[in-house]
């Protein structure tokens, strides 16, 4: 893709481990756009290692304003780009609003209980309790599905190995009018 069509503006949206980031980056390489992980912007801004230890340090509520804030620099940024968003975006619905008036969300989906095991494997997130994980996850999945369909352009399966994950968004968004 070339910036002389009108710019690919997409956003991936989905609960965390949902294979936001990894399937982006594959499918702006596919699409020759740039890509970026709004999350590792932040990381980057506050000068913190993840998203999580900056969850831990400055709780949700600052969290969520500093989301906003760098949501809406994107916002403001011309041209093509595909930008991964953090998977508890699902719970600021200022940032989301921001997103969706400027670009085409797609909502990347995978089974609760895949996202549960890959989100676990690294041990239990700040956003779940030390006891009742497993129900807390269930209640937190089906609130954010819910989110996302909501906000979503488009919906997108995510299950399968990233290169193919990559080939059907590429897809997608190829196919798509451009926002």
């Amino acid at each position: 893709m070339n910036e002389q069509n009108a710019p690919l503006r997409a956003a991936i949206t989905g609960i965390k481990h949902s294979g936001k980031s990894s399937a982006g980056q594959a499918a702006a390489a596919l699409l020759q756009v740039p890509f970026r992980d709004l999350d590792q912007v932040i990381c980057d801004r506050e000068g913190v290692v993840s998203a999580r230890a900056l969850y831990r340090a400055v709780g949700a509520a600052r969290f969520r304003g500093i989301e906003l804030e760098v949501a809406e620099s994107f916002c403001s940024q011309p041209g093509s780009l595909l930008l991964a968003v953090g998977g508890g975006v699902a719970d600021n619905g200022p940032a989301l609003a921001a997103l969706s008036r400027s670009f085409h969300l797609v909502y990347l989906v995978e089974s609760e209980t895949v996202l549960y095991d890959r989100i676990m494997a690294n041990g239990r997130p700040p956003f779940l309790p030390e006891s009742g994980t497993r129900e807390a996850f269930a209640r937190l999945y089906r609130r954010r599905d819910l989110a996302y369909r909501r906000w979503a352009h488009s919906v997108l399966e995510a299950s399968g190995t990233i290169p193919k994950v990559a080939d059907a968004l590429a897809s997608l968004l190829s196919g798509n009018e451009r926002r």
